[in-house]
């Protein structure tokens, strides 16, 4: 029993030595034996015979060398991007709104005591919704940065995939949603390219696929990896293109997470940040809802912990004090669209009615019926009798 351990670790072993590290960009640093590396960095510069050549050097054949990043004079063919269906939104007009930066990352909150929760790279249905549960359970309000292409695992427009359905609900429980581009590229590399094509796409496709599922698109986003800077004309681009750009003065670094050590260390750089003064400090605090166990452990941490120290939880949106009518621009004209009933009638589940607002409308209009009968008094304009304007004796219903 033990000779065959000692095998199969050895086999195991093996197996990893051949195959290599993972990369960045999802390749493995030999994606089949005698597979050679390529690109400027290599050591002679080599192509891909009937290949691509991925942006960390390596090749292969799919999106995650073909795609995003792949070096076209080390190729055969790097494929043209291609996004989801509908017409283009490069030319829906995008006027600034609001009083939000344009043009610069955006790292700090301008409100004190609050804690704004990010979630990055998703939605990941068997991830992020566990994650949305947790949330409403909890009564946080979080702010999502979707990628389009999820992960080569489909687009996010895609009915089949579940992902419209878990973007609608997250609308519905009063989530903010915000772009993270079409495919996680690096956009201070895209932006070196002097007609930004392959940049105008990951910025358009995006919102071409939430257009489909909502009818508008976010003018908030971050950049993958937080890797978008002046110099480049990164943010010059996101500046023409409407959007606020959004980095954290609070990474958690969930990504690197690896074992029970990993996820100690996060949570040391969650606690002691968050054990500063609230009246003094505010947190933009980054993590990922694709990493499942570890997304949902941070979750409950985070919480507990800034509720010890009293800090609220709110959205990005809020934390900057922009109107919510600010977050999103209409896919028809791109002026200031405040999502609302509309979402319901789309395609997937509709958003689950919030069943104590429902209590106090039936008590509501109860109390009116009884009024006219002349059974009862006309019930007093408070909270616990009216939501707003349900019946006459609640002309202004209170906040």
């Amino acid at each position: 029993m033990e000779i065959g351990s000692v095998k199969f670790w050895t086999l195991l072993l093996c197996l990893v030595v051949r195959l290599g590290p993972v990369h960045a960009d999802g390749s493995h640093a030999l994606v089949a034996r005698g597979a050679p590396s390529c690109g400027a960095t290599s050591q002679h510069q080599s192509k891909c015979p009937g290949a691509c050549c991925s942006k960390s050097g390596h090749c292969g054949t799919d999106m995650r060398y073909c795609g995003a990043g792949c070096q076209k004079e080390y190729s055969d063919k790097c494929d043209e991007p291609t996004g989801p269906g509908g017409a283009e939104t490069a030319n829906i007009p995008r006027p600034h709104l609001g009083k939000v930066p344009y043009g610069e990352n955006i790292k700090t909150c301008n409100r004190k005591g609050v804690v704004a929760l990010t979630y990055d790279d998703g939605p990941i249905v068997n991830s992020t919704l566990p994650l949305l549960d947790i949330l409403k359970k909890n009564g946080v309000r979080a702010t999502f940065f979707v990628s389009g292409f999820n992960k080569n695992k489909g687009s996010i427009d895609d009915e089949k995939t579940g992902y419209p359905a878990t973007l609608r609900r997250t609308l519905a429980e009063g989530h903010q949603i915000a772009a993270h581009t079409w495919s996680h590229p690096d956009l201070n590399q895209l932006a070196t390219d002097g007609n930004n094509k392959i940049l105008k796409a990951e910025f358009m496709f995006l919102e071409m696929a939430l257009r489909n599922v909502f009818g508008w698109f976010p003018t908030y986003m971050r950049a993958p990896r937080l890797r978008c800077d002046k110099k480049p004309g990164c943010l010059d681009f996101a500046k023409k293109w409407g959007y606020h750009v959004i980095h954290t003065n609070l990474n958690t670094k969930d990504w690197s997470i690896k074992d029970a050590a990993g996820l100690k260390s996060s949570k040391q750089i969650i606690r002691e940040s968050l054990a500063k003064d609230p009246r003094e400090n505010s947190w933009i605090i980054e993590f990922h809802d694709t990493l499942k166990d570890t997304t949902h452990q941070l979750a409950k941490f985070v919480i507990q912990e800034a509720r010890r120290q009293n800090y609220e939880f709110v959205t990005v949106g809020d934390c900057l004090d922009d109107p919510k009518e600010n977050w999103y621009r209409s896919a028809a004209d791109g002026a200031a669209q405040t999502p609302g009933a509309d979402e319901t009638k789309l395609p997937g589940p509709a958003p689950e009615k919030d069943a104590a607002a429902e209590a106090k409308k039936t008590t509501c209009t109860t109390s009116q019926a009884a009024e006219k009968k002349g059974t009862a008094p006309a019930p007093a304009p408070d909270a616990h009798s009216c939501v707003c304007k349900p019946c006459p004796a609640c002309p202004v219903c209170p906040s």
